[in-house]
Order: C-alpha cells, then sequence, then structure tokens
C-alpha cells in the first residue's frame, strides 16, 4: 500500500468495519465542500467514492480526517485519515476528486492526523502531514516523504496553521504535548521547534489560532478528548508562550431568585418521578408553577434552585412534579419544553470551562465556541471566558466547533454537520444522498466526523461562499 496504485473503489479498506447494505455509526468520513453553498442545496462531495454499492458510484469512503488542496490548482487534493486498525496514508487526486492514488512512499505511518500545504507553495507540491509519530514532509507533489525526525518524539500531531510570532511569519502544528513552530520562510526539511503545554492535547483537537497586532494566539482544551480545561497561548517566541488558563468563569452574588423558563436542572438526573440522584429532591405534585415555588420557600434546608415540570401531557410521569436542588452552577441548566427552573440567591462559585473542543474566532480573539464534555452541546462566549451560554438555537449533539474567517459557524459530531451563516440563529445540516441498486434513496444527516478543515483552499474558510468577495 505505499506504492502509488490507483484508487477508484475502497471497498477492501474497510471490510472490517462494513457489512454489506449497513452504514454503521463506526464509519469515519469526511465530506468536503468545494463549490458554491446554495441555501438549501446539498453540499458538494468530492470523494474518494463507494464503499457504499451506490448506483452511480457516488457512495461513501471511510477513514478520512483532513484535507488540503491548492487554491490556483483545485483539481489537486490530498487527503488521509486512520480509524482503529485501518489507515488510508496520503492519498491524492488531480481531477477534482473523480480518481485517487495512494501516495504513501516513505510514510512509515499511514494513520493520518493532518494534511496541509505550505502556504507559499501555490503549486499544490510542498505538503505536510501529521502521523502518530510526527511530522512528514513532502516537496514533489506527495510522491515522496521524509520525516522531520526531531517531531518524531513529540507524540503526535493533529493539524498546522500560519501564525506570526514576534511579527515574523511561522507554521504551527500541535502536538500531543504542545505547539511545534518553524520559520515560514525557513528552506524544505528545517527543523522544528516546540513550545511545551500544560498538560496533553487529544489527538481529534485542531489548531484554531487567532492573530491581533502582529501576536497570534491558540485556543485549545487542555486534556482528554472527553473533557479538559480551556487555555489560551499567546506565542512569544518560538520555544515559549504565555498560558492563560484554564478559563473559569466568576463568582457571583445574586441578591434574589432567577427563573429560567424551557431550562431544567434535572435532566438525566432523575430515574423515575420520584427516584433521583444526589442533590436532587422531589417535593411533591402541584398544578401550578406559584405552588411549586410557594412549596420550595418552605422546604429546609433552603435549597440552591428547583425545577417545576409542568401539567403538560407529554411530560409524562413527571409532569406537575415539583423538585428542590443542594446546588446551583452555571452548566446544570438544560433547555426541555414545558419545564421552568430557579436559582436561590446568594453566592454561586465559578466553574472553570470544561471542553471537548474549542474554536476561537479569527478576527475576535475574545469570541470563541467550545463543546462542552460530557454533554456535547455547543457554548459560545464573547468575552474571552468571562461569560459563556448554550447556544440554544442548535440543540444537537456537538463535538468539533468552529468559527471560520467569514463569521459562518460549523458543528460536527455522530448527530451530523451543521453550518451556520448568521451568528448561530439558523443551521443546515450537511445531507450525504446515495441511490443503492435496489432503487432506495438514501438520505443522511448523522455521521461519526473526524474533523472540520476550516482552511482546505488555504483561504480559512470551511466552505465557499456562493459569491466570493
Amino acid at each position: 500500500l505505499r506504492d502509488a496504485t490507483t484508487v477508484r473503489s475502497q471497498r477492501s479498506v474497510l471490510l472490517t468495519l462494513l457489512l454489506p447494505g449497513s452504514l454503521p455509526a463506526m464509519l469515519k468520513i469526511v465530506l468536503l465542500p468545494v463549490g458554491a453553498f446554495a441555501a438549501g442545496a446539498d453540499w458538494a462531495r468530492i470523494g474518494p467514492w463507494n464503499i457504499f454499492d451506490d448506483q452511480n458510484g457516488k457512495g461513501e469512503a471511510g477513514t478520512l480526517a483532513c484535507a488540503a488542496s491548492p487554491a490556483k490548482n483545485p483539481d489537486l487534493i490530498y487527503a488521509g485519515g486512520q480509524n482503529n486498525g485501518v489507515s488510508s496514508g496520503i492519498i491524492k487526486s488531480v481531477d477534482g476528486g473523480k480518481h485517487w492514488t495512494r501516495n504513501s512512499k516513505g510514510l512509515w505511518d499511514t494513520r493520518i492526523l493532518g494534511v496541509w500545504l505550505h502556504p507559499d507553495a501555490p503549486t499544490g507540491n510542498h505538503v505536510f502531514a501529521g502521523t502518530h509519530s510526527g511530522v512528514y514532509e513532502s516537496t514533489d507533489g506527495a510522491a515522496s516523504w521524509t520525516l522531520c525526525k526531531e517531531t518524531a518524539a513529540w507524540g503526535f500531531v493533529t493539524s498546522f496553521r500560519a501564525g506570526l510570532i514576534g511579527g515574523e511569519p511561522y507554521l504551527l502544528a500541535n502536538s500531543e504535548h504542545g505547539i511545534l513552530t518553524r520559520r515560514r520562510a525557513a528552506s524544505a526539511f528545517s527543523a522544528w521547534q516546540r513550545i511545551e503545554s500544560p498538560g496533553g492535547i487529544a489527538n481529534n483537537d485542531h489548531l484554531s489560532v487567532v492573530t491581533t497586532g502582529g501576536r497570534t494566539e491558540v485556543l485549545t482544551c487542555i486534556g482528554g478528548w472527553g473533557g479538559g480545561k480551556l487555555y489560551y497561548a499567546s506565542l512569544d517566541a518560538p520555544t515559549r508562550a504565555t498560558w492563560s488558563g484554564p478559563l473559569k468563569l466568576p463568582d457571583r452574588n445574586y441578591t434574589g431568585w432567577a427563573t429560567y423558563p424551557g431550562q431544567s436542572l434535572i435532566f438525566g438526573r432523575c430515574s423515575s418521578p420520584t427516584a433521583c440522584g444526589e442533590g436532587v429532591r422531589p417535593i411533591g405534585v402541584f398544578d401550578t408553577l406559584g405552588a411549586c415555588q410557594a412549596a420550595v420557600n418552605k422546604t429546609s434546608p433552603p435549597p440552591r434552585g428547583y425545577t417545576y415540570q409542568s401539567k403538560d401531557p407529554t411530560l409524562g410521569g413527571y409532569a406537575g412534579h415539583c423538585y428542590a436542588l443542594s446546588a446551583f452552577g452555571p452548566f446544570d441548566l438544560h433547555p426541555q419544553k414545558g419545564v421552568a427552573s430557579g436559582r436561590a440567591p446568594g453566592f454561586v462559585a465559578g466553574e472553570e470551562i470544561d471542553c471537548s473542543n474549542a474554536a476561537v474566532d479569527p478576527r475576535d480573539r475574545d469570541h470563541f465556541l467550545f463543546s462542552r464534555g460530557g454533554e456535547f452541546r455547543t457554548y459560545e462566549s464573547r468575552d474571552g471566558g468571562r461569560t459563556v451560554s448554550r447556544v440554544a438555537s442548535h440543540d444537537v449533539g456537538a463535538f468539533f466547533v468552529l468559527i471560520d474567517s467569514q463569521g459562518w459557524y460549523y458543528t460536527a459530531t455522530q448527530d451530523g454537520a451543521f453550518v451556520s451563516r448568521d451568528g448561530g440563529v439558523g443551521w443546515e445540516a450537511l445531507h450525504v444522498v446515495m441511490h443503492s441498486r435496489d432503487g432506495r434513496r438514501i438520505d443522511r444527516v448523522p455521521h461519526d466526523y473526524q474533523r472540520i478543515v476550516p482552511d482546505f483552499r488555504g483561504d480559512g474558510r470551511a466552505l465557499s461562499p456562493p459569491n466570493p468577495p
């Protein structure tokens, strides 16, 4: 598999992951938009094709995590990925994704995490690959690869970006234990340097950067992929950064009760209407919210919050139940119809921001999205993390998040991939449409996505707008 051989189908690569006629959630795919985005239209897919036996040869491909293509040569595309025991190496297309070749000569680790083009090589022949064992580099269009040996001891390398250190252009990458740097003007195969991070970085965490006043900052989650702490890193030198974090919401002292309509404090914390976990006490069934609140005020010891399930029949056996809670935290509220909750007056300690994935707005360092560990929903901050709010209009699972250079929001996880072009007000789903040989039309939104690529064509956009400025 290390030789360049034409790949028109990848069935043999992923037979262990795919049963005939099925599309399991474990199938890892990346679908990269390359053309105009029209409202309500399907996104354009570029392959590789046909693990699913589509009658027109337009099925799915698996195990891809990243891709890159030069703006001046859009028919040239590099991609790669890995999933469990299957890895693709680098695959290449010179006809816009219609046909693919394997280009892994000299690439002794085919578990691809990141693919990136040198920003000063417009033909697309200077390519970087991030693997589990360091950075590989090619200057001949992936015909051959060379390991950057100094990176081999730094763990996996996930993604690459461009930035500034001391006003000078640099290439950046994120590794298992830090941020890798190399002067942008340096000759090919020059040595990388490393900025050590305050903890581990998950191997699916993309590098999110913002440059202000000649200095680049990184926003990243430090910890495991299921949840970590949020940090800024201001890049001071090729081997040094000022780390700020973990970001923590401020402590607050409230003087009165606050009510949160449509929000629950007990979501997922009760196994039945009268059997709940620690800190949640059922106090009875009431006809109105006011009656529940009156009962809460008489509860001893005084609770820190409450939730009332209205008499809405859709709430089933929970309808009318009132609950008192011994604690209230900034992230405890969960959207739910027919429910209202309250927070008592008094002191509420700020919490550290628990994130699985984070993305800073490349136009505003104080604006970012993050997915919260364990909950896997999208949150937003516009003041550098001093306050956060859940994106209520987007109540679907989210692991990967992104804000691109034109201000569009993206999320992706097993629930599907989504884009918002209006600051999170409205969201559109990516539909993958296939036609089986027995005549069925399959229209899928849920998939198990591995990455959102912000600079597929080097312009900082995950998606090309209909009329680029």
